[in-house]
């Protein structure tokens, strides 16, 4: 079993005896994990720094996450889940672009949020995924729920449309609107026409004439 106890500085930054045994130690491993399910991963960055990779994992309340002293590399420790998630956010935030994270609403469950496909097509075309079937273009968007919390990381430039794309969908969702084919219209509801109610007509009496 591996007990995790790394001791960090004010900035959440490792020393950098520690930093190069740690880097040589998870050479040629992907993550590792103790027993009990918690482990750490090593990520090295290549387009944003160390301390921009921990800011956008905090915003999600991944972690902790650590600067490896004198490396471009991040060390993040936490449930294997936690840590899948962070290697799929900085895949996509490790770029020459600005992304932005949103993070909206409680106790939400993924089975509310619309496909990604869906999304994909109000949002004018960008591309959408999950955390666990990510955007397959690079600038693309990740939509899920992480803790209860609906998560949107995208381009800072287009995280917006974004935003407005799965609100418009989930509002058409709670009103009954089914989601729209890829290229497609949405299709509202088919609304029955009432029926008119049988009525009995009234008995006619027979006229009967009376003499005196």
């Amino acid at each position: 079993m591996i007990k995790l106890g790394f001791s960090r500085d004010s900035g959440g930054r490792l020393g950098a005896p520690l930093a190069a045994w740690l880097l040589l130690f998870a050479f040629g491993f992907s993550a590792v994990y103790g027993a009990s399910g918690e482990g750490f991963r090593i990520f090295t960055l290549k387009h944003i720094s160390p301390k921009q990779g921990r800011d956008y994992l905090l915003q999600m309340g991944i972690g902790p996450a650590s600067e490896l002293s004198g490396s471009p590399s991040l060390l993040v420790t936490g449930k294997a889940e936690d840590v899948a998630r962070a290697m799929v956010m900085l895949d996509l935030v490790d770029a020459p672009q600005e992304f932005a994270v949103k993070m909206m609403g409680a106790s939400l469950k993924a089975e509310i949020l619309p496909s990604s496909e869906a999304i994909s097509e109000k949002a004018a075309g960008v591309s959408v995924g999950t955390f666990s079937a990510p955007p397959k273009e690079s600038g693309g968007a990740i939509v899920d729920v992480h803790n209860g919390s609906l998560v949107i990381i995208a381009q800072a430039s287009r995280i917006d449309r974004v935003v407005a794309a799965v609100g418009k969908l989930l509002q058409s969702k709670k009103n009954g609107v089914s989601e729209p084919a890829a290229g497609g219209p949405e299709v509202e509801p088919v609304k029955e026409t009432p029926k008119p109610l049988k009525t009995t007509p009234e008995p006619v009496m027979p006229k009967i004439d009376r003499t005196d």
